[in-house]
Formats: structure tokens, sequence, C-alpha cells
């Protein structure tokens, strides 16, 4: 790992400044000093509310005469702390004494998942001891164990985050860390009251990848790195090496579409710990489909319905993928999502017997602003790739710019399959669903999976008589009797009506014939999602975040003797 270091700027104008000018010579010689701290803000409280007071001591404890006592106001103050949320990239500070008079301390930054997270009480306080050094003249020391020595590395406090999910999900979460070997506490839990996951602390993002692909892969397998089939698991992970992370997957079953997984990861070795501990298992791929046939050549395209789109505060924003594969065999496609920040997502799509796919993303007000980059690939073969555009902006601003309807340009035009003008793909609502489906005498308003009824309603606006048909995949819904197929029910707006049907393996095929002013079709079958639960390679697969994990150094300042 490359490491960026954390540079605390000390700014003297001169020695003299080292110290308050309107100190007597009994201070001078008792070495007392006041100290004015600025309040901790909130977001803080927990890790920097006894900073200083551990600060001060460390340096009284080694000095006999030196005492600091609590100024009430600055300008009784003979040094006065601030804080600093994050320093951003202003060269790579952590905190500065300004003029010996000033300490500013900096409480986090957003360089380890590209969002602010808090340091330890342990970075913190050691940047304040060295801080406070500055102030009291010393310069920086050349022994690594001093105190004053101008580098050290930076650890995190707790870090929690949560995503929404829905079944055979994978999800990355990087370890933040700048030793080479160290230890973690960490604790997961979900919202789901039946269904459980796995969680692997794994060496890198390359677990996601493998298992995105229906490979095997390595994980620690020491007491503490791993739990499997849980509502709610925690432990500590050693021997963990830098670059790696903690991996859950969501089984194939949930009580509702969407499951809220909780992670909380917190580095708890300040030292590197010996690499000999780790030990790596490779759990059995996830269970597959069945072969299916390499097509001898895969072309097509991918495109998303806008070329641009704009994020704010109030909503999210969904961005559909959709695009088509030539001598398409079912199964799904790969999407690869590079993002701005560098981190990646990984979305699986349905392929029906015709090519076509289509999956939503969502993107909240935390999504990186700048271009995406979509690579499509099928049966590990590439095919297509695009881009979008995401900037930042309120929703409710009438003056903002207006996203582009037309789809960016494909990357092998020749090799286009577009639809036939009368097909169309839809989303079914409540599920990561998309099917396709062609109406002649009148417009699709929707479609809407009905657990309840076990069946697909579909609202329509009809100008005259006309023909509806749809291709639903079987995992969506179906019509069985035991092993066996039995027959749909079609209802429109509430009375049966007749259909034909083509079916396969992995999909049924409906042709529907309905009068003029006809506003509802519904479709009964004996099961629909979510009840399913062989989703596998099917729903949406989102490594929510694949982040670079960056490191730094601290220069500090002055030549405090070790404590």
């Amino acid at each position: 790992m490359k490491y960026r270091y954390l540079i605390i700027l000390l700014l003297l104008s001169s020695l003299v400044a080292l110290f308050p000018h309107n100190a007597s010579a009994q201070q001078q010689q008792q070495q007392i000093y006041y100290v004015y701290v600025e309040p901790v803000p909130d977001y803080a409280t927990s890790y920097a509310s006894n900073v200083i007071y551990d600060a001060t001591k460390a340096w009284a404890d080694v000095n006999p005469n030196m005492k600091f006592y609590t100024a009430d106001t600055e300008s009784q103050a003979d040094v006065v702390i601030q804080w600093v949320r994050d320093y951003g990239d202003v060269n790579g500070r952590a905190g500065e004494t300004i003029y010996g008079k000033v300490i500013q301390i900096g409480l986090g930054d957003s360089n380890c998942l590209k969002r602010w997270e808090p340091y330890s009480g342990n970075t913190v306080t050691h940047i304040a001891e060295h801080e406070l050094g500055h102030f009291l003249g010393f310069q920086h020391s050349s022994d690594p164990n001093n105190i004053m020595y101008p580098t050290t590395k930076i650890q995190y406090g707790e870090i929690e985050i949560d995503n929404n999910v829905s079944t055979n999900y994978g999800w990355f979460v990087p370890a933040c860390t700048q030793n080479n070997v160290t230890s973690f506490s960490y604790g997961v839990t979900t919202s789901d009251p039946t269904y459980g996951f796995d969680v692997y602390f794994v060496p890198s993002k390359d677990s996601l990848d493998s298992w995105s692909k229906g490979q095997g892969f390595q994980y620690y397998s020491l007491d503490g790195c791993y739990g499997k089939n849980y509502l709610s698991f925690g432990g500590t992970c050693t021997g963990v090496a830098a670059g790696s992370g903690l991996f859950v997957i969501t089984h194939d079953k949930s009580t509702n579409p969407l499951t809220t997984i909780t992670v909380k990861l917190e580095e708890t070795s300040s030292v590197e710990t010996s690499s000999g501990t780790s030990q790596f298992s490779s759990p059995p791929p996830p269970s597959s489909q069945g072969p299916v046939p390499t097509p001898s050549q895969t072309t097509g395209y991918v495109k998303t319905d806008q070329d641009q789109y704009q994020i704010s505060v109030e909503q999210s924003t969904q961005v559909k993928i959709s695009g088509n594969v030539d001598q398409a065999q079912s199964g799904t496609v790969v999407l690869t999502i590079s993002k701005p920040d560098g981190t990646s997502d990984v979305v699986q799509a349905y392929v029906t017997s015709k090519g076509d796919f289509s999956v939503p993303i969502i993107l909240d007000n935390n999504a990186s602003v700048g271009q995406y980059q979509i690579y499509a690939s099928y049966q590990n073969i590439s095919f297509s790739s695009t881009s979008f555009v995401v900037s930042s902006g309120s929703s409710n601003d009438s003056t903002s710019n207006t996203p582009s309807q037309q789809p960016n340009p494909i990357s092998n035009p020749t090799s286009q399959v577009n639809p036939t003008p009368s097909e169309n793909i839809l989303q079914v609502e409540g599920t990561h669903f998309s099917v396709p489906y062609s109406i002649t005498g009148g417009n699709v308003l929707g479609i809407t999976a009905d657990t309840g009824s076990k069946s697909l309603i579909v609202p329509v606006h009809t100008t005259s008589s006309g023909t509806f048909t749809i291709t639903m995949p079987r995992v969506l819904i179906d019509a069985k009797n035991g092993e066996q197929d039995d027959q749909f029910y079609v209802l429109l707006d509430g009375k049966e009506s007749v259909f034909s049907e083509t079916k396969t393996s992995v999909e049924r095929t409906l042709t529907i014939q309905f009068p003029s002013g006809t506003e509802q079709i519904e479709i009964i079958g004996t099961k629909v999602v979510p009840e399913f639960g062989q989703l596998s390679g099917i729903v949406m697969l989102v490594a929510v975040i694949g982040t670079v994990i960056i490191s730094r150094k601290i220069i500090l300042r002055s030549n405090y003797p070790s404590i």
C-alpha cells in the first residue's frame, strides 16, 4: 500500500512567539499555561471530549513543573484549542499550530470511504499532544517512538454504514487501515426478522468479483473472521492485511423486497500484528442454474435512459440501464459500473429469449459526482460500454440543466440489435425484474406484482380493441400444479378471458386479445416474487462500495521526549 501522509504544519514567526508575551517570570519558571478549549462539536463528543485533558496530562506527567489550567476566555489564554472537522486535501494536513498561540486539531477526514469518517480517540489525542509540543517550543525528533516524530499513521474510529439490499446480494466494505497487518472488530445486522446473511473478512475486493461470476473466493478462516446464516453477527478478526474488507452476502429469500444491512467496523490494533496468523479458506461457489451454451460471438449494446442525471438531497434519482444481446441464450448480463470516486458496482440483469435486458440503479444524495462508465458482458465476453454524467443540484431548482433524453453513442453501432418498434421493456414495480411486452390499440401504464393474489396487474389505456403480448420469466411468476405446468388465469377488468401461450423452460409468453375500453389486465399464477427463493443471478447484485483505501502520514513538529 502506498501511504499518503497528513502534514501538520507549524507556522512560526519567531521563537519568541512560542510563549505568550504577557507571561510572568513566575509562570515561565513554573511553566504554568492557561488553555482555552472551544466546545467539542456534537458529532465528536464520544471520542474527543477528553482529548485535551489527556494531552496536557501527558506533558505534565513527564514535566513535574509544568501545569495546565482552563481559561474562561480566549483573551485569558496562553493557547487556544480549535477543532477542524476535515482539512480535506489542503497539504494533507491533520492539524496545525499557528504562531504559537492557536492549535487546530483535525477530527476526521473523507479519505477512507469517500465520505467523512471520524479519527479514533487515540489518533486525535496524538495530534493534540504533538501540537502542544509545538506550542511549548519543541522541534521534530528523528526517533519514531517520540511524540514529536514528524510522521504517524491515522487510525479511524467506528465506521457505520447502512445499505438497502435485495436477495442474493453481495456487498464489499473496505477495511480502512494504514497498517500492513492489523485487527478489526465488527458487527453486522439485518432488518429482516427471518432470513439471515453470511459475512466474511476477505483479502480484497476480488472476492466480490469472483462471487459475482459464480466462482469461489478466499476469506480469513480464523475464529471471529466469518459467520454464516446469522440475523446478527460480530467478532474480532486478527491478521487482517491492508486492502482487505468485509464481504456480506444475503440469501435467496427475504421477508420484504429490500432489506437494510448495517455494518459497524473499527480497527482495534494501533500497531502492526503478525501476518502469520492469516489463514484462508474458499467457500463453494454459488449454485448455478446449469450450463449455458457459449455463443460463437457476442454482440449487442448497452445504454441508459439519459446521458446526464442530477442528484439532490430531496430525492433519489433512478438510472435505467437497458440493452440487447445478439444470439442470447437467456441467463444474465453482468454490468460493471465504474464510478468517479474509483469504486465500482456489479449489477446483473436478466436476459429474455429475445436478448433484451433492463435494470434500474438508484443514485442517492451521497452518490459521486462526475462520469460513470458501464461495461457490459455476457457469458464472460465483453460486448459493449456506455457512460453517463452525474451532477449535484436541488430538485427544486427550475433553472437547472435539463438532462438529455438521448442515450450515449454505443461502442459498436454496426453490431447493434434494436427491439422492434412495437416491443417495449418495463420494470415490474416492487421487484428487480423487467419484462418485454408489445401492445396494439392502447398503452401500458405500468406493471405491478401482487403477492397476495399471486398475479401481475397491468393497467392499460385503450383506444380500440387490440392485442397485448408479454414475456414473463418463470422466476418472476409461474403457474404450477406440483412439478407440472398449470394454466394461468387472465382477467380483463375482473372478467376471465381467453389467451394463447408459448413457453420455454425459463419463461412463458401470453398473447391476450382485449376489447376497446379495457382498463386492467390481470395475470394470475400460483406463485410470484418475492415469494421465490431462486433469484440467484437474476436480481440486482450491487457492491456498493469498492473503494481505494488511501493512507496518509502526518508530518508533526518539535522535540518532545517519548512518554
